[in-house]
């Protein structure tokens, strides 16, 4: 097995119609992904569904790749340091959870959540507007 080169991204956000991926990527950042329509990743060896309306996020240091992608799927993404997710001051069981690795799935129920605030990210880290991107 080859060593996998860790890249950094920094602050991003895009939304897309994502193709598959040939080769996992990894970065320094957390990446937080909302899907509307389903698509599946492997985090290492690990097969994870992410359904439409909900949203994914993981340590992105782990090597990762998009492995399926429903037809029509929009895949909205952010990438924030690891730096900046710590000072959220999340619950220890969730930074704990992601620091192991593990992904960490929302509700799609709370789809229309999701979405309207995945919109806003996107909106302010790329907006061009240093108060906005430092508020995320």
């Amino acid at each position: 097995m080859t060593k996998q080169q860790v890249s950094v991204v920094g602050l991003a956000a895009r939304c897309e119609h994502p193709g598959l991926m040939g080769q996992p990527h990894c970065h320094h950042e957390v990446e937080i992904n909302f899907a509307e329509g389903g698509i599946a990743n492997l985090f290492g060896a690990r097969h994870v569904q992410i359904a439409d309306g909900q949203i994914a996020v993981f340590w992105a240091a782990l090597p990762h790749r998009l492995v399926r992608v429903d037809e029509r799927v929009r895949l909205t993404w952010l990438t924030v340091s690891l730096a900046r997710v710590l000072r959220w001051e999340l619950p220890s069981l969730l930074t704990v959870h992601l620091l192991e690795g593990h992904p960490v799935l929302g509700s799609p129920m709370d789809h229309m959540q999701n979405a309207a605030a995945m919109r806003r990210w996107l909106a302010d880290i790329n907006s061009g507007s240093d108060a906005l991107s430092r508020a995320v």
